[in-house]
């Protein structure tokens, strides 16, 4: 045992969104896909742990990456959780194993909660603002 699992979250945010912009793109993303990403890295512990129990493991983590792509009807996340788990082992070192899905968010949907759809009107609102200032500088 002694071996700590590592945790990593990287998010890329495609468009140079203003910080306000990002932090409100981050809570939408989070409230929409919190609950598959806390099930895929609560998967992934259970199954460090148990190479852990039965092996000699140098170094493991969970890894994961949002990238986030604005759109003019919402966004589109593509989203990978990877763990990689090092062994001490010549006959297998490393292991990689990797969930990647996709997914679209518009900004407001009736399948969304009141909190979720009250952040996707305050992000187009103000995204279109964003966007009226940046698109309009750039084609004076």
């Amino acid at each position: 045992m002694g071996v700590e699992i590592e945790e990593k979250e990287d998010w890329h945010i495609a468009g140079n969104l203003s910080e306000e912009l990002e932090t409100l793109l981050k809570k939408m993303v989070l409230l929409d896909v919190g609950d598959a990403v806390q099930s895929s890295v609560e998967r992934n512990r259970k199954i460090i742990d148990e190479k852990i129990r039965f092996e000699k493991v140098v170094k493991a983590g969970i890894y994961k990456t949002f990238n986030v792509f604005p759109r003019h009807d919402g966004y589109a996340l593509f989203l990978d959780i990877t763990y990689k788990i090092l062994f001490d082992s010549p006959e297998h070192p490393l292991t990689i194993d990797s969930t990647s899905f996709t997914e679209f968010h518009p900004y407001v949907s009736e399948k969304y909660s009141d909190e979720r759809n009250a952040l996707g009107k305050e992000f187009k609102e103000k995204y279109d603002k964003w966007l009226n200032r940046h698109v309009g500088r750039e084609h004076r």
